[in-house]
């Protein structure tokens, strides 16, 4: 987890503040993140299936493959340089910061390795507490990736199958969410992260299917 910042007062990229070491989360938490995840990317009308244009040096495709095959602490370094390529995405002030969590799983069946990236903007919130048996509100001013929130945007890097000595991107899918899609606007998505950030660009049938809905 590490955390990225808007841009200074001159423009100038502000450095990420890097977790330093992994997070490690209990079952109710591990339980909360998945779901989340799982509920992102299987909104049909905030995800899309994208096509990988970017692969060089330090592109989120090539720093993905090789988070896959890595020991704890490298895979902790190596995710700070994504958080480096976004502060480096993010060109305008007007971008705000947030946390960027970095993440490795697996899906469907039989199951292809995948690495994720989250970036969720915080907010306030309230929970419940209770003191001496009568309920209180305890104030949150650093709240993420809560059921409701909408301020969070997903990036997954999929193995479909071992790339060996190919050329990247051979072996890989990747996915966007972003909030701000929709079945009428696909183009609604925020370019500094599909493009600059994941390296990634919307695939031919989509800019064809968006020509004949406008």
């Amino acid at each position: 987890v590490h955390e990225v910042f808007e841009r200074a007062d001159d423009r100038t990229v502000v450095p990420p503040v890097y977790g330093l070491t992994l997070e490690n989360l209990d079952p109710d938490a591990m339980d909360a993140m998945r779901n989340r995840i799982v509920a992102a990317i299987a909104s049909p009308a905030k995800c899309l299936q994208m096509t990988i244009s970017s692969t060089g040096t330090e592109s989120m495709c090539e720093l993905a493959s090789q988070l896959l095959d890595i020991d704890e602490q490298g895979f902790v370094e190596k995710s700070q340089r994504v958080a480096d390529l976004l502060a480096l995405a993010q060109r305008s002030r007007i971008i705000p910061g947030g946390i960027l969590i970095v993440f490795t799983g697996s899906s469907g069946v039989p199951k292809k390795r995948l690495v994720g990236v989250i970036k969720a903007e915080v907010h306030t919130g309230f929970t419940r507490e209770s003191t001496e048996g009568t309920p209180v509100l305890r104030f949150l001013k650093n709240l993420l990736l809560t059921a409701q929130a909408r301020l969070y945007k997903i990036g997954l890097f999929i193995e479909d199958e071992s790339s060996g000595d190919q050329t990247l991107p051979h072996g890989w899918s990747a996915y966007l969410y972003d909030e701000t899609l929709s079945l009428r606007n696909r183009y609604g998505a925020a370019l500094y992260f599909y493009e600059g950030f994941l390296g990634m660009q919307f695939p031919e049938s989509s800019r064809s299917e968006e020509r004949r809905v406008g």
